[in-house]
């Protein structure tokens, strides 16, 4: 036996995984972007812990449910991480939640509750109490989990200059998108090797705390989690202002889109294919009929599913006018993602028609007209670029070849500066890089940014942090 006190100011146990292992590769991100410009540093957290903790009796006797600070559970991916997590940190805090006279409060996963909006890994619900006139669980707090091997929270805290807390811009942007169906007003964001508390303070202002370390004490990551539990079952709810717009959650919103690409328009970069009927021979189940309205000015045949969900957002390879090209397609309620990669790419044609080595070019798009593949929404026709997936290939390349990659990754931060934007999703996951060529091509332009004038000139920052993490490569690489 042990207090509930003694329980949850230890360390978490140290997670055990094997390097070079296959599982998780890419952080799984959303197509939510908060701008790093809304996000403050939560000054008095670890002083609001303390009040907290001082005024919860902790000191009911528990049972030691990790007296061997010590893990036999190895883990590769995101999946079993969410076990960890479970294990060694929200049973505890539920344990020492109930000693201390706080039964109501249960963590669980997003299915736990019937009315959780979104899937968060983690969640946090005072159950149902009739005394208290409270006849359904009520979600009150929300938790998001990364891999810290796809995403080094602990190197990013809330205090960096904006160019390098554009970082937190996409995983901040997915847990504020479950804040905000569910209306919470606190969440947590986790690698389990590092913890970040959030809070948010106005419709356009969300404070974080610094990062808590796994190992940390006075506070511990459970000392934090049990007293954001405490904070959240009193202060349950945040509703937005009846005028508040969404779109300043980006801040920088891209200044060209709505001239550039609306819902009805069909752009191609050369005479429409279809300027003569389309020949029935040439529709097949596998077509993607596109055009402008309800009128088709083209058509692709696919021939390989690359990624995605059908009718929501998928990546085809696809047979267009006798070439192999790329197809990205968008649900239509993913039309700002659709608007503004095609946006981008048409930008940068316009700078340069003859294309760039570092980026594919834009061949056509418009809305789809009718698929049996994908039913409508909108599409887009690139170039293809051969290559293998940088995330999948980094360990095996050699020296030469990442400093090849750097390079070509700055001349491409180049070309976006003079558009200018930043790209929000920035990784190895979305560089191609062929071995046999010595080329890379930097892909998708979904969540693109304008920097701040700043910005513009520092081309390390953002994009080449978030590829190649907190020792951006200046001088030549000598290991591995």
């Amino acid at each position: 036996m042990e207090s509930a006190a003694d329980l949850i100011s230890r360390p978490l146990p140290t997670l055990l995984r094997f390097e070079g292992t296959t599982g998780t590769t890419e952080p799984s991100v959303s197509a939510e972007r908060v701008s790093a410009e809304l996000l403050r540093l939560w000054p008095n957290f670890f002083e609001r812990v303390a009040e907290v903790l001082q005024s919860v009796d902790l000191s009911p006797q528990i049972d030691s449910i990790d007296a061997v600070e010590r893990e036999f559970f190895s883990v590769g991916s995101e999946l079993g991480l969410a076990g960890r997590v479970a294990q060694n940190l929200c049973i505890p805090v539920a344990k020492a939640l109930a000693a201390a006279h706080l039964p109501n409060f249960r963590l669980g996963d997003a299915q736990a509750i019937g009315h959780t909006q979104g899937l968060p890994d983690v969640i946090g619900f005072l159950s149902r109490d009739v005394s208290l006139g409270q006849d359904e669980p009520l979600l009150v707090l929300a938790m998001e989990l990364k891999t810290d091997w796809t995403f080094p929270l602990g190197s990013l805290p809330v205090t960096l200059p904006i160019d390098r807390r554009r970082s937190l811009e996409r995983h901040v942007g997915q847990i504020v998108m479950y804040m905000r169906l569910n209306d919470l007003r606190y969440s947590v964001l986790s690698t389990y090797q590092s913890t970040v508390f959030i809070r948010r303070v106005s419709d356009y202002r969300f404070e974080l705390s610094l990062p808590v370390k796994r190992g940390a004490t006075g506070p511990s990551v459970r000392e934090c989690l049990l007293a954001l539990c405490v904070m959240a079952a009193s202060d349950t709810s945040y509703v937005e202002d009846p005028d508040f717009n969404p779109m300043r959650l980006r801040q920088s919103a891209f200044p060209f889109l709505q001239a550039s690409t609306r819902p009805s328009a069909c752009r191609i970069t050369q005479e429409p294919a279809s300027s003569t009927p389309i020949s029935p021979t040439n529709i097949t189940s596998q077509t993607i009929l596109f055009g402008e309205g309800d009128v088709s000015y083209g058509y692709v045949n696919c021939t390989r599913f690359i990624k995605g969900k059908s009718g929501v957002k998928a990546t085809f390879e696809v047979d267009y006018e006798g070439q192999k090209a790329i197809a990205k397609c968008w649900s239509k309620d993913l039309y700002e993602s659709y608007g503004i990669e095609t946006a981008v790419y048409e930008k940068l044609q316009e700078m340069h028609p003859e294309g760039y080595d570092v980026f594919a070019s834009i061949l056509a798009h418009g809305n789809i007209i009718c698929s049996s593949l994908f039913p409508s929404g909108y599409i887009l026709l690139l170039t293809t670029k051969e290559g293998e997936q940088v995330s999948q290939i980094w360990d095996q390349l050699e020296n030469v070849d990442k400093n090849r990659i750097g390079d070509q990754c700055r001349r491409a931060v180049s070309f976006l500066r003079r558009i200018p934007v930043y790209s929000g999703d920035a990784g190895k996951h979305n560089l191609l890089y062929s071995v046999s060529s010595k080329t890379m091509t930097m892909l998708d332009f979904e969540a693109v940014g304008v920097p701040t004038p700043a910005e513009v000139a520092i081309l390390d920052a953002s994009e080449l942090y978030m590829i190649f993490g907190e020792v951006v490569m200046r001088e030549p690489m000598i290991g591995g």
